[in-house]
Parts: structure tokens; sequence; C-alpha cells
């Protein structure tokens, strides 16, 4: 992704974030790069003053969500939908920030400046089934059962798969 997004906009060679994003946006084809982590942004919200109405907005839709449903890129809106009901650049950078996009750039760095493997999930699905990002919920166990889940975004093998063949395409 790094070498295509540079042979995508030479010009932005120096600025990573910008160059990833864009390449994201422009030339993988990946329709869901607007999409914003619910649970993400809840995360980022808590807290914040004046985040109320859009708190309230991201619990309702996570609310939606059924224990052992499918919680994927369609469950989750685009950034404009959210945008909407913020009224602070403050909130609307948040929301931004909870962008696919924006995740997909910060698990990249994790991998490579951290020096990490993958995931968790990265390739726990089938190719046919793993061009998508989704959600894999991971719970605590203790003595009574559960504890607690944590619901983490998987990027999987099949989405890197994906852009580069989509990147490759779109450069021709």
């Amino acid at each position: 992704v790094d070498t295509l997004s540079v042979a995508a906009s030479p010009s932005l060679r120096d600025a990573n974030k910008d160059r990833i994003v864009k390449f994201l946006e422009c030339s993988s084809r990946w329709r869901h790069c607007n999409r914003v982590s619910l649970p993400q942004l809840k995360i980022a919200l808590s807290g914040v003053a004046g985040s109320e109405q859009l708190l309230c907005e991201v619990d309702k839709r996570l609310s939606q969500c059924s224990s052992g449903e499918h919680y994927g890129p369609t469950s989750e809106p685009y950034d404009y939908e959210l945008c909407r009901l913020v009224d602070t650049p403050a909130l609307r950078k948040l929301v931004n920030r909870s962008r696919y996009k924006e995740m997909f750039y910060e698990y990249r760095n994790m991998l490579l400046h951290g020096f990490r493997p993958p995931g968790k999930a990265f390739d726990a699905l089938t190719e046919s089934e793993s061009r998508e990002p989704f959600y894999m919920g991971l719970g605590t166990i203790g003595e009574g059962g559960i504890i607690s889940v944590t619901w983490e975004l998987t990027f999987p093998l099949g989405l890197f798969k994906a852009l580069v063949e989509d990147g490759m395409a779109a450069l021709r």
C-alpha cells in the first residue's frame, strides 16, 4: 500500500498519512473507507464536554446491534451522517479520526513501526469472506463466565490484497 500510494501521489512522498489516506480514498475503491467506527468513536467521546448529542446517537446505533450478530462496515455510518450532529471543530476531528481509513493508517503504523504481528484475526477467515473489515468480540473469562467483551476492528489479509489489487488497477 505504501509503494502504490507513492506511485499514485508522488508529490506527497514525505507526507505519509496524507498520501496513504488519499490512496485509500481515491485509488483503492474501498467503499467503506469513510465509515466511522462507532466503538472507537464512543471511546474517543468519553468525557468530552459538549459531546452529549453525538454520544447519544452513537449509543443508540450501537444498541441496535444484537449479541451474536455479524457487525461490520455496513452496520456503521458514514462520516457525513455523524458530522451533521457536530457543531465544533474538535468534535468533527474526533469523528474524522474514527473513520476506517484513519484507523487503517494507525494499524499500518503499529505493524510497521512496532514490529508487531498482524493481529488475532488477520487471516482467520477465508479470502472470499475477509475482504472487508469486521469486528471480533474478545471476551475476558473469569470464575463466573464472561466478565467483559472488547470489540476489536479487524483489518484482515483479504482487505490488504483487495486494496493492492484495486490500487494497481487504478494506476494502469
